[in-house]
């Protein structure tokens, strides 16, 4: 079942996952996160997120690393420190 957020609703979400991290995530712990709250928020009924809204998140994950602000490191992602 699609998650009814709209992309800058999962952009929010991303960035608050973010920012909670130290260092260090993986695509993984972002997924769960972003299910755990539309779960929370009875968003969907399942427990997993679509193929289209993993688009949505990696189009936007995409953005972030053409920022500068993360960048890829093996199965997940650094945060980017100046």
């Amino acid at each position: 079942m699609n998650t009814p957020y709209t992309t800058h609703d999962l952009s929010v979400l991303v960035e608050e996952y973010i920012t909670q991290q130290r260092a260090e995530f993986t695509l993984r712990g972002l997924y769960a996160y972003i299910v755990y709250w539309a779960m929370e928020e009875k968003r969907i009924a399942g427990d997993q997120l679509t193929d289209a809204d993993k688009e949505k998140v990696n189009g936007i994950l995409s953005r972030i690393v053409k920022d500068g602000r993360i960048r890829e490191n093996g199965d997940g992602f650094v945060k980017v420190t100046n």
